[in-house]
């Protein structure tokens, strides 16, 4: 079906249209750039990729998109004035009249502009009755031709369940306000990849490296084979992790971060007071040098098991060496 700019965001005001599919990826991965050129296309009648989005079972007028996600978010940010068109942007034509548009918010764009804007329109592809593997098969075929990330692409072999799991976990308090990621990891999805790596060690899977196709191989394989147990486990390794991390760090980082969870899950079997673990963590972030016999393990070939292994032994053996000294 065919739906014009205003109605589509009214539908996205009004809660109809929806962005809460697992599947997706997050919001905010286009440029200003980018951004600006699809309000650009709009006016001078450009096409524009259509739409995917999956019917609601309960609510045939409601959607959740499954590819589309940039395009909408761009449009209804726009339309609420919460960003500039680039001063860059070329002229648009409107009824053979030229205006030029750069560095205006919606609300500044001449009233000729604006409704040339609010009356473009859009294709929307809709499914309906689809199952699970139908719909992460229709977005991995959508996208397989699109520059998603490796991480990005892991998460069409999540399924649902894992998918939501990864997705609380994200929206913690560990991952907002302790753990360390570039604003480019996070566009990348590099924080998603994290915390299956992490799953990867609590589950005793029989990895060969942290490198992106074994994180996929691991997906597939977990999303039939998981355990709400393991799940819960690992909430419960962040959550602790984020009461005994004393405030955000560059070292609280995604190579780090799995081994610091196998490090604390070893400590609470061998009867370790957390106020001690939190006290040695704290102090090995702090001493942490690109010197030290911990980091000889973290560059070039980090992702090999053999290093990996290195990092959760000598990480081990920093915490009981550390509570050794303390005891003395």
């Amino acid at each position: 079906m065919s739906m014009i700019v205003k109605k589509l965001v009214s539908n996205i005001n009004k809660g109809d249209i929806l962005f809460n599919h697992p599947i997706q990826r997050k919001s905010d991965q286009w440029s200003d750039e980018q951004k600006s050129l699809l309000i650009h296309s709009l006016l001078c009648d450009y096409p524009v990729p259509p739409l995917y989005a999956v019917q609601d079972p309960d609510e045939s007028n409601r959607y959740s998109v499954l590819d589309g996600k940039q395009r909408l978010t761009i449009l209804s940010s726009y339309m609420k004035n919460e960003w500039k068109l680039i001063k860059t942007l070329p002229e648009v034509i409107i009824d053979k009249e030229i205006y030029d548009v750069g560095g205006m918010k919606f609300s500044e764009l001449p009233e000729e502009a604006r409704e040339e804007f609010e009356s473009a329109s859009l294709l929307m592809y809709i499914f309906d009755d689809c199952s699970e593997d139908e719909i992460e098969e229709i977005f991995y075929r959508l996208n397989n031709g699109t520059a998603l990330t490796k991480d990005q692409k892991t998460r069409t072999k999540l399924g649902d369940r894992l998918a939501r799991f990864i997705d609380e976990v994200l929206e913690s308090d560990f991952f907002k306000s302790k753990a360390y990621f570039t604003p480019n990891q996070l566009k990348r999805g590099e924080d998603q990849t994290c915390i299956l790596q992490t799953l990867i060690l609590l589950t005793g899977y029989k990895y060969k490296t942290f490198n992106n196709d074994d994180v996929v191989d691991f997906a597939e394989h977990y999303r039939v084979n998981h355990k709400e147990e393991d799940l819960k486990k690992c909430i419960d390794l962040f959550t602790v992790l984020n009461n005994l991390f004393h405030e955000k760090h560059r070292q609280i980082k995604k190579i780090n971060i799995p081994i610091f969870a196998m490090t604390l899950k070893s400590a609470i079997e061998l009867d370790i007071p957390l106020e001690k673990f939190g006290n040695w963590v704290n102090s090995f972030i702090r001493e942490y040098t690109p010197e030290c016999e911990y980091a000889k393990y973290c560059g070039q070939g980090s992702t090999n098991k053999d290093k990996i292994s290195h990092r959760i032994e000598l990480a081990h053996n920093s915490l009981l060496e550390f509570i050794a000294r303390k005891e003395d």
